[in-house]
């Protein structure tokens, strides 16, 4: 029998030989989720006997392995059937699955519907790759967001290209957001009541000051892709992308019930990413403001960070 608290957490040093031998077999997975996968490979691949794997690695990640591996199929083949124009028996092959059959139930017993119904859907929650080497730098808080795949939109924005000091662009903001919401009456095929906001950047302007950065800010709301521009403002097409989402509560000032001694983009850009196994892609990022809740939701583009 296997003491756990004596073999994983009596030493520091012991604790971490752990995150990097079971880090080693999450990793293998992830190179192998279309292939053919065994509980012995990857104990070989952790250096662990298949019982010792077992239960270290539920303690660790609170899975089974192939319950694991079974999750991390589903959510990848979940952004096939919503990115790919592959019909679901290919998809289904590809992840292992013998049948239509097999899927459909793999499917239903972790999403309660079936892979034709959530094909339809524009927004979904992902099961991620976990990451047991993101630990706390200095004592900060590595938060765990939400991870989620949102399918392409169609905004219409208010448009305004913004530079100066920090007062200056937070006044032309201000500006921007009135502008859309006096609008916003007049619009027809409108999707939700809340407020979405995205920048284009300058690739070239990253490296400059704060204040010397430039950038176009767009204010606006969700439509449908028919939907008809009107005058003053611009229609504007946000890739499906997969995201890492954070709320901020403006009553409570708490990031994800948290509060910061930083700024918010600090925080994620600066403690959060380099902890998290992700790395920045090139969609745009989001900020979803409820009106009605008073929270901004934060959605930060990402991809995984390629395993060597």
């Amino acid at each position: 029998m296997i003491n756990l608290k004596a073999d994983i957490y009596d030493t520091q040093e012991a604790k971490m030989t752990y995150f990097i031998q079971i880090q080693k077999g999450i990793d293998y997975i992830e190179k192998n989720l279309k292939n053919n996968i065994s509980t012995a490979t990857i104990s070989s691949v952790c250096g662990y006997s298949v019982p010792h794997l077992y239960r270290v690695f539920k303690a660790m990640t609170g899975y089974t392995v192939m319950e694991y591996v079974r999750k991390r199929r589903l959510s990848e083949a979940f952004i096939d059937l919503l990115t790919t124009p592959k019909n679901i028996l290919e998809i289904a092959v590809e992840y292992g699955y013998e049948s239509h059959e097999a899927f459909t139930r793999a499917f239903k017993s972790t999403y309660a519907s079936s892979p034709s119904k959530l094909r339809s859907l524009d927004e979904v929650n992902l099961f991620e790759k976990i990451n047991l080497l993101s630990n706390t730098i200095k004592g900060d808080l590595i938060m765990k967001p939400e991870i989620i795949f949102k399918d392409k939109m169609t905004l219409l924005c208010a448009k305004q290209f913004v530079s100066g000091s920090v007062n200056e662009k937070f006044g032309l903001f201000r500006t921007t957001r009135e502008s859309l919401i006096k609008s916003i009456d007049c619009v027809e095929n409108r999707l939700g009541d809340k407020y979405i906001a995205t920048y284009d950047f300058n690739n070239d302007d990253i490296l400059k000051p704060h204040e010397d950065i430039e950038y176009t800010y767009y204010f606006g709301i969700e439509i449908t892709s028919t939907s008809t521009a009107l005058q003053g403002l611009v229609k504007k097409d946000i890739a499906p992308a997969k995201y890492a989402v954070f709320t901020y509560d403006k009553t409570t000032k708490t990031l994800n019930g948290e509060r910061l001694d930083r700024t918010i983009y600090d925080y994620i850009n600066g403690i959060w990413l380099p902890n998290s196994g992700y790395v920045l892609s090139e969609a745009e990022d989001l900020e979803i403001i409820d009106m009605e809740n008073n929270t901004v939701q934060y959605f930060i583009s990402i991809l995984e960070e390629t395993v060597s």
